[in-house]
């Protein structure tokens, strides 16, 4: 039991998961869903839709961990 409860002890472990509770707070007060709108914007170009999804992944990504991120993103991404 010691042993499944010893990955908590992890700084990293704890901060993936203080992120994911930040990612879902934002998404909930629809915070994120207005950024993506206003970024994303709507696209008929296919390499327009992708470069205007990746610039601002690459900069969130140089700030928060990738996992949040994803999975903040997905839902968003797949309605867009």
């Amino acid at each position: 039991e010691e042993e499944a409860w010893s990955g908590f002890q992890s700084n990293s472990v704890l901060a993936i998961g203080v992120l994911f509770v930040v990612a879902r707070s934002l998404e909930e007060a629809g915070t994120v869903e207005s950024l993506v709108q206003l970024l994303l914007g709507n696209s008929s170009n296919l390499s327009c839709a992708v470069l205007r999804l990746c610039l601002p992944l690459i900069f969130i990504s140089g700030f928060i961990n990738d996992t949040p991120t994803v999975a903040m993103m997905l839902p968003l991404v797949g309605r867009w």
